[in-house]
């Protein structure tokens, strides 16, 4: 029974009652007080809105990416110089660390190359000497062996030194105290500090991580299709940072997510690692086709969570939308309304309304 016929009924029972006249007195049904809140709702135009937020994780390209500094041996930290944040430029110290093993290499090649020096001097002295008759084959011969003995032992040495990254200005100090000072490989700033002074660490674990200036790019992980037209904005404590959208949408197997990778669009202040609130901005009312409805409006179509019907009061006729958004009781649609319709808030009491009817 609608709602016309039940207030109808009504007034005949009460008419036939009080003895009065069976001939219904006409009713105000725009002007009555409703009992319940009216079931029509006006469209609203849909305006610069935000479709979807995600979070969105910051990945540093190249230099960006992130420097691992690490000890190429078993150490121990003796001090540490910085501290996560800082901004060091290319050739800082980063981190003190005891070094017995390259302490002794670069003892090593001190030595040896003195040692060599003396020796080069001696073979040289023999060789002149033994033009002249004065000194045996056999002194030259020994002496020569020694020098070559020598020189191997400072390229084995040198080798060691080299593969650790030994600066020439930090083997002096190495072979004198037995620490190494491990310097930052390029400007920078500090992304981890994964050590404290006095921590024995392995050979090869990263001590400090350093991010460069470089490219970034951004990743976002939405549930549901990318909302066409969209304007991916990265919102972060220093300001709003706009992307554009790089290359095509993956899919996660293990999650079933949709990742996108976006950029930023100008220069950018944006470190690895950070995340932050990734909105994907919506210029709604461009086309003049896209409003908000009550959310309690939508009559879902079966097959297809992004399309439902509303029913327009004007003709009763049910309007197919898009869905784009759904926020609490308000809800962002797409199709072939004005803001001049109303639709029916609770769809389900007006589905058998025809035309004329929804008056």
């Amino acid at each position: 029974m609608t709602r016309r016929s039940a207030v109808l009924t009504l007034s005949l029972s009460f008419a036939l009652a009080c003895g009065q006249s069976a001939t219904p007195t006409p009713v105000d049904l725009e002007g009555a007080a409703p009992s319940s809140p009216t079931p029509w709702a006006r469209v609203r135009p849909a305006r610069d809105t935000t479709l979807v937020t995600t979070l969105g994780r910051v990945h540093g390209v190249g230099a960006a990416a992130g420097t691992a500094i690490t000890a190429p041996f078993a150490t121990r930290v003796r001090r540490v110089h910085v501290a996560p944040g800082d901004a060091v430029e290319a050739g800082a110290p980063l981190l003190e660390v005891d070094a017995p093993e390259l302490a002794l290499a670069a003892a090593e090649r001190s030595g040896a190359t003195a040692e060599g020096a003396v020796v080069g001097a001696r073979l040289q002295t023999l060789r002149t000497l033994a033009s002249e008759g004065l000194a045996r084959a056999d002194q030259v011969h020994e002496t020569a062996r020694d020098a070559a003995a020598v020189r191997t032992r400072a390229a084995t040495a040198e080798a060691q030194l080299r593969a650790a990254g030994i600066s020439a200005r930090d083997r002096a100090t190495l072979a004198r105290t037995g620490s190494l000072v491990l310097r930052a490989p390029r400007a920078g700033r500090v992304l981890r500090l994964e050590v404290r002074e006095g921590d024995p660490v392995p050979g090869d674990r990263p001590l400090v991580v350093l991010a460069g200036e470089g490219a970034v790019r951004v990743e976002g992980r939405f549930s549901g299709a990318y909302p066409e037209g969209a304007t991916p904005v990265l919102r972060t404590d220093r300001g709003d940072v706009p992307l554009r959208v790089v290359g095509e949408p993956l899919a996660d197997p293990e999650t079933g997510l949709r990742v996108v990778f976006f950029e930023p669009i100008g220069p950018t202040t944006l470190r690895e690692g950070e995340r932050f609130p990734l909105a994907l901005v919506g210029s709604l009312d461009e086309d003049g086709a896209t409003f908000e409805v009550p959310s309690s409006a939508l009559h879902a179509l079966a097959g297809d969570p992004r399309r439902a019907e509303v029913v327009r009061r004007a003709d009763g006729e049910h309007v197919s939308v898009e869905v784009l958004r759904v926020d609490g009781a308000s809800a962002l649609v797409r199709g072939a309304l004005t803001v001049e319709d109303e639709v029916a808030v609770e769809p389900s009491q007006v589905l058998g309304l025809g035309e004329g009817e929804a008056e």
